[in-house]
């Protein structure tokens, strides 16, 4: 198990927020349809970015706790979050890179530190106390 490429990091992370903007979107045409709000769009939106991120975070973390350090998208690019002593993998560790990872503007910051210190650790990583390896074989 050697550390995971940031294109699959990257890859994983665009995975988990697709499925989770597509609750957005729905809750969104939802909302139109039946009229919840007035006619205004930008309550449609901020609603449905909300729960976007509060489906992120939910999704993230139960499948983190479940898998041991993967998000449905690490799931599907064979990697995950672990600690590089061995520990195992928390609820807090998964809440940590959940709430931060759901922030876009965290993450874009995040991408910029990664590759201007070229670590292969990410900021939530270090808070977490975790690396992201590539669990597939070779």
């Amino acid at each position: 198990m050697g550390i995971a490429r940031y294109e699959k990091r990257l890859l994983a992370y665009l995975f988990d927020e697709v499925v989770s903007c597509a609750f957005g979107v729905g809750i969104a045409i939802l909302m139109v349809y039946y009229s919840v709000l007035d006619d205004s769009a930008f309550p449609i939106f901020v609603l449905s970015a909300v729960f976007a991120y509060g489906v992120y975070v939910v999704l993230c973390t139960i499948s983190m706790i479940l898998s041991g350090g993967a998000t449905l998208g690490s799931l599907v690019f064979g990697i995950k979050a672990v600690h590089p002593d061995g520990e195992k993998f928390t609820l807090r560790d998964a809440l940590i890179r959940a709430f931060g990872k759901g922030l876009v503007p965290a993450v874009g910051l995040n991408a910029i530190y990664m590759l201007c210190v070229h670590s292969q650790r990410s900021a939530f990583d270090r808070l977490s106390g975790t690396i992201v390896v590539d669990v597939r074989k070779r």
